[in-house]
């Protein structure tokens, strides 16, 4: 008889806990567009229309919901480096890998034209960029 109590008491407990980190997990809107983030690699300056220039290394793109326009946040070491305007479009599925698309430019600098960032279904089109014209990165 204890046995069955204690496995009762076991299995009752596992159920409450499991709903409470489901429960827990929606809360924190951890499937949110506001909270969805990427990495990025950069081999060259980059300057991304409405927003910063920046220098080569890893950043985390972050969509940001906190304006009444489309904003991608940059980060660098945990730091906004700058945020800039960002049209999205829906491409149907996620893409596989990240990709940057960009204009080179003489001083060999890049304007970025668009991202394909990996688990995304949108891409992410920057204003002020010509997309037919992007030599990639």
């Amino acid at each position: 008889m204890k046995n069955k109590m204690r496995k009762w008491i076991l299995a009752t407990a596992s159920v409450v806990f499991l709903t409470a980190n489901l429960t827990f997990a929606g809360y924190l809107g951890i499937h949110r567009s506001s909270q969805r983030s990427a990495g990025i690699e950069l081999a060259r300056t980059s300057k991304v229309p409405g927003g910063p220039t920046l220098e080569p290394g890893s950043y985390k793109v972050v969509l940001l919901n906190d304006s009444s326009t489309r904003e991608v946040g940059f980060y660098r070491n945990g730091e906004l480096i700058g945020q800039a305007p960002v049209k999205l479009v829906d491409q149907g599925k996620k893409f596989r890998e990240t990709e940057v698309d960009a204009n080179i430019l003489d001083d060999h600098s890049a304007v970025i034209t668009e991202m394909h960032l990996t688990g995304w279904t949108e891409k992410l089109i920057f204003s002020g960029s010509d997309t037919g014209s992007a030599s990639g990165q």
